[in-house]
């Protein structure tokens, strides 16, 4: 189905939010969700109540306007520039995000990789895939002694039923507990204390402060790729949507996060069990 542009009645294609000639949104519902309206009826601006600027909302952060600041974000632009305008009113860098919280949570640095990514920061990215790998380096060397040793135990016992030699299985117990829940690889002793608290003060601590200043950083990302992007095509009818196609999200790069992610949590549980089979 063809979108008319409301301003100058181009005729665009399906996928296009922003016109081809003139740049106009072309989908009024989110318009309209973003809180910009075109006119008085729809929106009163002395209506508004307690803001720093006055009466009505700003129209710009750092010099970007909020037509170009909505068609950069993407998903979910109305309620991130919402907490852009927050930090700007009152000057500070907190806010918080919900998604960078969660999946440092549940996956570490590597779940902070993954949504930057998701979101097009490579440079923070890849700076917390380093930091994920370094911690991932240390918890496996504080883990090593422990790993190593439950390892040998099950390659010996799997030798043992592959020769059929049941009696000979290496510590049963390894694979399951007195309550007969699997026990393989438990760590024990003050190294492995270390590397759970460690691995707390990665996923609470450092999940907590990476989601209060995730939406500064993108905001800092934004306000310098739209800047960027207007030197370039500013003055082109296709400055809206070259912002969009800059910004937004990728599916793709959520997927590499989360690639990179699985291939080296498995190499750091593969190197123990490496040794063990090669008898060191």
């Amino acid at each position: 189905m063809k979108k008319f542009c409301p301003e100058c009645k181009t005729e665009n294609e399906e996928q296009f939010n922003f016109c081809k000639n003139c740049g106009t949104a072309l989908d009024f519902k989110k318009e309209k969700l973003s809180g910009d309206f075109k006119t008085p009826e729809q929106f009163d601006p002395t209506a508004q109540k307690g803001s720093p600027m006055g009466n009505g909302m700003p129209e710009e952060i750092e010099g970007v306007q909020k037509r170009e600041m909505l068609a950069f974000l993407g998903k979910d632009a109305d309620k991130i520039y919402d907490k852009f305008l927050k930090m700007e009113y009152s000057g500070s860098k907190v806010s918080w995000c919900w998604p960078a919280f969660l999946l440092t949570a549940f996956l570490g640095f590597f779940g902070s990789a993954i949504w930057f990514f998701y979101r097009k920061m490579f440079k923070p990215a890849i700076a917390f895939i380093i930091a994920g790998t370094l911690v991932l380096g240390v918890q496996t060397a504080l883990n090593f002694d422990n790993n190593i040793e439950v390892a040998k135990d099950i390659v010996s016992s799997i030798e043992s039923i592959f020769g059929g030699n049941m009696d000979s299985v290496a510590n049963p117990e390894l694979f399951f507990d007195e309550e007969g829940e699997p026990a393989i690889g438990e760590p024990t002793g003050v190294l492995a204390l270390i590397s759970d608290i460690l691995d707390t003060a990665e996923t609470l601590v450092g999940g907590a402060v990476i989601a209060m200043f995730a939406l500064h950083i993108y905001k800092k990302h934004a306000v310098e790729k739209i800047k960027e992007q207007r030197e370039k095509h500013g003055e082109t009818p296709y400055y809206l949507y070259t912002l969009s196609l800059s910004g937004g999200t990728s599916g793709g790069m959520l997927a590499l996060g989360i690639i990179i992610f699985v291939v080296l949590s498995n190499l750091a549980s593969a190197i123990p069990t490496f040794f063990a089979i090669s008898g060191i």
